[in-house]
């Protein structure tokens, strides 16, 4: 089955290829052909958006829009595939930030950015796309790692959200509210892929004001003091969650809040609006912590969150260089973002859009949102993160479910990743 599934995708390509020779041979034959651009989206919230996005592009500019929209693993491979092969399409590249260090040498570094569009780009979400001075993408939908709870269970409890500033004080709160004898937990997460498993994990472990691996990614910090506080914090609040914890995603996580059974937990920023759905019966009762717990003792200045999500880069390749980066430029600008945010949900990522009164109206909590992950830092950027993650999750689920200590399952994970290094 995987030999005809790679098989599978490889005839795509080669398709994929064969139909872009040709429409670039039209178009060398006839000057007048319409302009024309091909790329892939991740399926779900972010290809509606971006979809939405290209067909606006399409109408007003008189482009011919071809979007393909895969899992998200799929588009990862079908890209690195065309790409490998030094193929023109598609076109423009769809760049998770945790790919940045196998694409990026695939992609035309951007120098044509409208200074419009780079002065009101969050800068973390910016940064999340440059690499060695160069900016490869532009970031198109990103969010950040935020603390949401449900107001009126807090207010029963006495509990003052402004005096959750610490992990320490989040973890007394959980505790307090949580009410496993009613079904009703006091923390919640998406801890189902890897991803989302290490993406709560990290966010922790920033606040102690750590990052898991050193600035040259060259060694890592699991044993480091801070690592262990952090992901006793971790287990602790794990222990406040629903029994089946392990198998909730995203979607369980939306369902969890909406259903009342989560009072508090991690979440990415856009997912405030499905959580907040209104008509459900717990609408209006969320709310999100405007900063980023800290580790008791932790600087503040090293501390931060997380954050993640979708840019868009120019194939190296392409022809249609110069209009592949209009494209990504007209959607990075302000008002092509404030159309996908309201509506789309797309997760904006320029600052004046946390303030607009027409966005304010859809997600009444954005400028505390904004707030709360001004200061985020990406996922590390290293080509082989996302075995790291794998590694990582294995051995903090026997954590966990209590099969070893904190400080073994790091060590755990010390041993695998140094393993990838070496390799």
């Amino acid at each position: 089955m995987k030999k005809l599934a790679i098989l599978m995708i490889m005839m795509l390509v080669f398709s994929m290829v064969c139909f872009a020779q040709g429409a670039q041979e039209a178009a060398k034959a006839d000057p007048n052909a319409p302009k024309k651009l091909t790329m892939m989206f991740s399926s779900g919230g972010a290809g509606k958006a971006l979809t939405a996005a290209a067909e606006k592009f399409g109408k007003e500019r008189g482009v011919e829009m071809e979007v393909l929209t895969f899992p998200v693993g799929e588009v990862y491979e079908k890209q690195i595939l065309a790409l490998s092969s030094k193929q023109g399409t598609p076109d423009v590249i769809s760049v998770d930030d945790t790919w940045m260090p196998v694409l990026h040498p695939f992609l035309e570094p951007m120098k044509n950015v409208d200074p419009t569009v780079a002065a009101e780009l969050v800068p973390a979400y910016k940064e999340a796309f440059a690499l060695k001075g160069n900016q490869y993408a532009l970031p198109v939908r990103l969010g950040g790692q935020a603390i949401f709870y449900r107001k009126d269970i807090l207010e029963k409890a006495g509990i003052d959200p402004s005096t959750l500033t610490t992990w320490e004080a989040i973890l007394d709160a959980v505790r307090k509210v949580n009410d496993p004898a009613n079904k009703v937990y006091g923390w919640v997460g998406g801890y189902s892929e890897d991803s989302y498993f290490n993406t709560n994990w990290l966010t922790i472990l920033s606040g102690y004001g750590l990052d898991i691996m050193n600035e040259d990614m060259t060694k890592f910090n699991f044993l480091d003091p801070k690592a262990i506080k952090a992901t006793e914090m971790f287990v602790e609040l794990t222990k406040c969650a629903s029994p089946s914890i392990l198998s909730y995603g995203y979607n369980e996580q939306i369902a969890a809040f909406q259903d009342g059974s989560a009072v508090m937990g991690i979440v990415w920023t856009p997912r405030f609006q499905a959580i907040n759905k209104a008509g459900l019966p717990h609408s209006g009762q969320f709310d999100v912590l405007p900063f980023n717990p800290i580790g008791e003792g932790t600087d503040p200045a090293k501390a931060a969150t997380r954050v993640n999500g979708w840019g868009l880069g120019v194939n190296k390749y392409t022809p249609n260089k110069a209009l592949a980066e209009e494209f990504i430029n007209y959607v990075a600008s302000f008002d092509t973002q404030l159309y996908l945010a309201i509506e789309n949900s797309n997760s904006p990522v320029v600052s004046k859009i946390f303030e607009n009164a027409d966005f304010l109206k859809t997600v009444p909590v954005a400028e505390k949102m904004n707030t709360a992950i001004a200061k985020g830092i990406t996922r590390p950027m290293h080509v082989r993160w996302a075995e790291m993650e794998s590694i990582i999750k294995t051995n903090l689920q026997r954590v966990l479910i209590g099969e070893v200590s904190v400080e073994d399952g790091l060590k755990a994970c010390q041993t695998g990743c140094e393993k990838l290094l070496k390799d």
